[in-house]
């Protein structure tokens, strides 16, 4: 799931939730530190 998320914030897909591009903090908390490293890494 943290490349999952990872992936999102890197190609800049839109949260339907919020309208806006995809951040570190739209993840849900319990995978919010898989995807910060999968982006360190990516």
């Amino acid at each position: 799931m943290g490349a999952f998320y990872g992936n999102k914030i890197k190609n800049q897909e839109i949260n339907l939730k919020t309208g806006e591009a995809w951040k570190l903090e739209d993840v849900p908390a319990f995978w919010r530190a898989k995807a910060g490293q999968w982006l360190e890494n990516n």
